[in-house]
């Protein structure tokens, strides 16, 4: 039967309009959604009327958000900025969403701890902005994860999620290198080699090490040889864990060094998957049987071997074909059972059990031929027909209901027709909506639009404006849309395909929980033997966005995090023994701007402020007040914010590789980064154990340099009312007091600097009305950051920033003095105010002349490309000093949900 003389539907289909998704109307009737004219009627069943209506409701509780970043280069070094574009998607048509406003950025390291998280508000072009990673960060892989309030009822499975790696040329004054080996008494060795940024031995240095394993920890004292080494050895793990570390910190000031560094995966077993197409092993004939290998880090293992019988007679014999994954043929015989004999490549021998030959059951075929899918669905004669149906949906769009009639039954379809992404198809019992039989199909994009690419010239030179048009169409002539360009040097960026792309993501990897091997592999330079190796994948997964059987049940879960369209503040007011007082009013206010609002509560004693816009680091006043004005035995509580949990999901390296910057990063690369970075006035870190300091020497103060410091000696005279802002004069003249040497030093006043727009406090930044107002007597100690070590803290440290230490037992939340309970402060995670690429301007013979380096790595970045009403987009920037090919890449969604991502190169070789 082809798929045309069944109920044909295209839920939500690409002329639905975009602007309110989530609440866009469906189809009054299946026959209005019907996909072309070419689709012969019939009559619909109940059980195709139920099925449709259950999508239609899970749709009406509001369509899950899809999330991509587009990134300007691959990886990264300490001291850059990672610059981003999010597009945020209906996770069923791909068409831009614009009901949530804010999306959430986070860089996670391998211990799961968020190093860095943001909050993007959406502007016309939609998310853009950077993370300014300091020129302190621990090289390492992270994962950069992003999503919205509203993908959270999804799950965090079906977040953002990225492993870059970040290098760090900078921080090289102390570099150290591991080597592990392992003792055939169950011990393993550590080699560390401990180096200065002259690459020589540290020699004979004390220090700390904590080892942590299979959950405990311990530390010890050592010392590094003549020739800088230290040797460590322990048990080898039981298990292959991320927490398995090695921790070594150097105590010594004029040294300061910490460094994690990972203990490997020891475990060389591995464990092999067997997948029957459809879901069951039957006794129905030749069947085909996926199988898919991962070592115990959750990375793919080559194997083969030979299917045996429960007597050992061989059935078959099998070898990986990609990334662990491949098939196998054999006819199943009813009552016996079978078993795999596996080798890997290093030879270790395993034995695994298929999954048991059912009695009773159905099983589900998809092949394709001259353009058509073949899908065949069989089952034991004990089986009614007339109790399953078939239902396809591609990422929720539900393309086909079709009630069984008799076995065995076979339906074609064009791919042409399907919309792009991961096909479901699902034979399910009619009554329970269990499904008995799936097959996952990949349906690749055909319509993309296509981008010409076009110079002002074919070559250019060092500093020469560079014009880029781009003229873009899709198959309906439509170009408006969401667009980033990025330009990137080829000699030290260099672009690996098969880490995946905008297509990749979501179409693919967005829509399948785990880890994904190289997912961009499938989706440039297709060939054949490409699309079976993805069909693997298909055959070793589930679909997994949604639970087909809970959905066809009318079981549809509550959404617990709602679309955040603004900002919110909300709580509630506590009265007596934590009573619910009447008639109380609760005041908002800004201690950075005049934003005030007071809200009365009538009759019941919750609260919520919907409409807040506030920016981070933005300290919130509420106070609550009884009708007449009182606060006596009021107790206001504010909801905190919730985050949802960090897994950084990075697979452990073997035993045996050691990864270091240079394993995922070129070396060019970091050699370019550093030299950029203090051609723009970066800081040296230098080892001073060894070097006579005649300049005033900085102090190390919550983990960074700081020029100067204050401490109780200065600030014990600031009592009563006096403000913090009155003790920052000691820091701009002489007579400072240094809490570490216990000396009064003479300090210059600092020159040419405007006025300090950065204010920190114990790490969070904070406006300067807050900063006043900070009662002195609970500060610890107050210090001054040269503009280059504040960077990190964004263009209002571009003068240099004032960090506070609070004494402990007091938070930014308790240091204002308050009259009651009745009043709180609060500092919740406000937007990221938007920051733009520099790119320089060489439009005068001066500017080309200047002798500071032009060593961009990221030449050209761009989130906010709009093609005119023609397709039509212009770009302009200058190339950089250092000849190379320059890589351009577009992405973008168009307002249709068409996926584009379209390459050039430039030469910048004259």
């Amino acid at each position: 039967m082809h798929l045309s003389h069944c109920i044909f539907w295209l839920i939500l289909p690409a002329t639905v309009p975009v602007a309110d998704p989530l609440t866009a109307k469906l189809p009054a009737h299946p026959v209005a959604a019907v996909a072309g004219p070419a689709i012969r009627q019939s009559t619909p069943s109940a059980f195709s009327e139920q099925t449709f209506q259950r999508f239609v409701s899970m749709y009406e509780k509001g369509i899950a958000e899809k999330l991509y970043l587009q990134l300007d280069k691959p990886y990264y070094s300490a001291g850059e900025n990672i610059w981003f574009k999010g597009y945020l998607v209906n996770a069923v048509t791909l068409a831009p969403m614009r009901q949530s406003r804010y999306i959430y950025v986070e860089l996670i390291d391998r211990n799961n701890t968020v190093q860095q998280r943001v909050k993007i508000r959406a502007d016309e072009h939609g998310f853009h902005n950077c993370l300014k990673l300091p020129p302190e960060t621990p090289r390492g892989q992270y994962t950069l994860r992003a999503y919205t309030q509203w993908m959270r009822n999804s799950g965090e499975a079906f977040f953002y999620n990225r492993i870059l790696t970040i290098g760090n040329p900078i921080d090289n004054a102390v570099s150290a290198t591991i080597r592990y080996t392992t003792e055939e008494n169950g011990q393993c060795t550590a080699e560390i080699v401990f180096t200065d940024s002259e690459k020589k031995p540290i020699a004979n240095q004390k220090l700390t090490y904590l080892i942590a394993l299979d959950g405990k920890t311990k530390r010890y004292s050592a010392q590094t040889t003549q020739r800088g080494k230290l040797l460590v050895g322990f048990p080898i793990p039981q298990q292959d864990m991320a927490s398995n570390s090695l921790t070594v910190t150097i105590d010594d000031p004029n040294m300061p060094y910490e460094k994690q560094f990972i203990i490997p995966a020891f475990s060389q077993d591995y464990s092999v998957d067997f997948f029957p197409e459809g879901g069951h092993l039957l006794p129905l004939g030749m069947q085909t049987v996926a199988f898919k290998a991962i070592g115990t880090n959750g990375l793919s293992v080559e194997v083969n071997g030979q299917i045996v019988d429960g007597e050992g007679t061989p059935v078959t014999t099998f070898n990986t074909i990609h990334k662990g994954m491949g098939r196998l043929s054999f006819v199943p015989q009813s009552g016996k059972r079978y078993f795999a004999e596996t080798l890997d490549s290093a030879g270790l021998a395993k034995r695994f059990e298929l999954p048991p030959v059912s009695p009773s059951g159905c099983t589900l075929a998809v092949t394709e031929r001259n353009g058509l899918l073949l899908c065949q669905a069989t089952a034991t004669p004990d089986i009614d027909p007339a109790k399953l149906g078939l239902v396809v949906h591609v990422k929720g769009q539900v393309i086909a209901v079709d009630p069984l009639a008799s076995f065995p039954s076979v339906w074609s379809v064009g791919k042409q027709s399907l919309p792009p992404g991961i096909a479901h198809f699902s034979i399910v019992d009619q009554g329970t909506g269990h499904p008995v039989a799936e097959r996952l199909y990949f349906i690749h994009e055909t319509s993309s639009p296509q981008a010409a690419f076009a110079t002002n010239s074919n070559q250019y030179g060092a500093r020469e404006k560079v014009t880029l048009t781009i003229h873009l169409k899709d198959t309906t002539g439509q170009s408006s849309g969401s667009f980033a360009v990025a330009v990137t040097d080829r000699h030290a960026v260099q672009q690996n395909p098969d880490d995946g792309d905008i297509r990749s993501n979501l179409l693919l990897t967005s829509d399948l929980k785990g880890y994904i091997e190289e997912p961009g592999y499938y989706f440039y330079d297709r060939t054949l033997q490409k699309d079976h190796k993805l069909d693997l994948l298909m055959l070793t997964h589930g679909w997994t966005r949604f639970n087909i059987s809970d959905l066809l049940k009318g079981r549809l879960p509550e959404a617990k995090f709602p679309v955040e369209e603004s900002q919110t503040v909300s709580g509630e007011v506590l009265g007596m023994f934590g009573g619910a007082p009447k008639s109380t009013t609760v005041t908002i206010c800004s201690l950075k701007d005049s934003y005030v609002e007071e809200l009365p509560l009538g009759n019941t004693n919750k609260f919520l402020f919907p409409n807040c816009d506030f920016a981070d680091s933005t300290t919130l006043l509420l106070q609550s007040k009884r009708a007449k004005g009182g606060t006596t035995g009021l107790e206001l509580k504010i909801d905190p914010e919730t985050f949802p949990d960090a897994n950084a999901g990075i697979p452990l390296p073997k035993i045996g590789e050691n990864p270091t910057d240079s394993t995922f990063i070129p070396l060019e690369y970091l050699d370019q980064l550093k030299e950029q970075y203090y051609a723009e006035g970066g800081i040296r870190i230098i080892n001073l154990s060894n070097v006579t300091v005649t300049a005033q020497r900085k102090h190390m103060f919550n983990g960074q340099y700081v020029e100067r410091v204050i401490g109780q000696e200065i600030l014990n005279h600031f009592k009563g009312a006096s403000r913090l802002s009155e003790a920052m004069s000691y820091l701009r003249v002489s007579n400072v007091y240094d809490e570490i040497t216990g000396e009064h030093t003479t300090v210059p006043n600092r020159s040419g600097a405007g006025a300090i727009e950065c204010f920190v406090v114990d790490g969070r930044k904070i406006n300067a009305g807050m900063f006043n107002n900070i009662p002195p007597n609970r500060v610890e100690a107050m210090g001054y950051l040269e503009p280059g070590e504040a960077g990190k803290y964004g263009s209002e440290a571009r003068n240099g920033a004032i960090v506070v230490r609070l004494k402990e037992g007091y938070t930014l939340n308790n240091i204002f003095d308050t009259p009651t309970l009745a009043t709180v402060t609060v500092t919740p995670l406000g937007y990221k105010k938007p920051e733009a690429f520099y790119a320089p301007k060489y439009e005068t013979s001066a500017a080309k002349a200047d002798n500071k380096p032009d060593l961009r790595t990221t030449v050209y970045w761009d989130p906010c490309v709009k093609p005119d009403r023609n397709g039509k987009i212009s770009l302009t920037f200058y190339t950089a000093d250092k000849a190379t090919v320059y890589d351009v890449i577009l992405e973008g969604i168009t307002d249709n949900g068409s996926i584009c991502r379209a390459t050039t190169t430039i030469d910048r070789t004259r």
